[in-house]
């Protein structure tokens, strides 16, 4: 009787989701209407759905790491490699995630909101939020506390109107959630 569908790779880039300015609703999971039936489907059964998002990272396909991307004191692109759950099905192993820069995460948030809007959602699963925190040396120097304000000033943006789901939960996070999945 308590059901919460957090739809995963629902975003441009799936797995390895691109610039969070960028990113849309992918077109070929199904159409507008598809998903309205999903959501209506989710809405009857009184479940929730969260859309997953990552606020940081991105692929390089969908941007300029050189212009989007955060560095560390050295002048380089920040960047991970994540284990990709789903390399059963695209068979790539693990995934290559560069971090966003912290200036102007406001705009880049607004956009994503913007190019989502009419996908309705119970609220945002936050995925790479929940697990990292960087210090950004590209544009002006952002420290991780000052990372963290930046962060919680955004996370009250996307939870106007919907509800936070956090995956691991960095300390930060916690006070912001509604659902924390994989605590350690």
């Amino acid at each position: 009787n308590n059901v919460t569908l957090r739809y995963n790779g629902m975003l441009t880039g799936a797995d390895n989701q691109n610039l969070l300015s960028k990113t849309k609703a992918i077109s070929s999971l199904g159409s507008k209407k598809e998903y309205d039936k999903l959501r209506q489907y989710v809405s009857t059964q009184k479940f929730e759905m969260y859309m997953d998002v990552n606020l940081f990272s991105f692929n390089k396909s969908s941007a300029s790491a050189s212009k989007y991307g955060a560095e560390n004191m050295a002048g380089k692109n920040i960047y991970y490699t994540a284990e990709n759950p789903y390399s059963s099905f695209s068979g790539k192993s693990e995934n290559k995630l560069y971090v966003t820069s912290m200036t102007g995460l406001d705009k880049k948030l607004l956009s994503f909101l913007n190019n989502t809007k009419q996908f309705s959602v119970d609220g945002f699963c936050v995925d790479d939020a929940g697990s990292m925190i960087y210090s950004d040396y590209s544009d002006e120097t952002h420290n991780r506390s000052n990372a963290v304000n930046i962060i919680s000033t955004q996370m009250s943006t996307l939870a106007n109107n919907h509800n936070i789901m956090v995956d691991v939960g960095n300390l930060y996070m916690l006070k912001i959630a509604d659902t924390v999945v994989d605590l350690p």
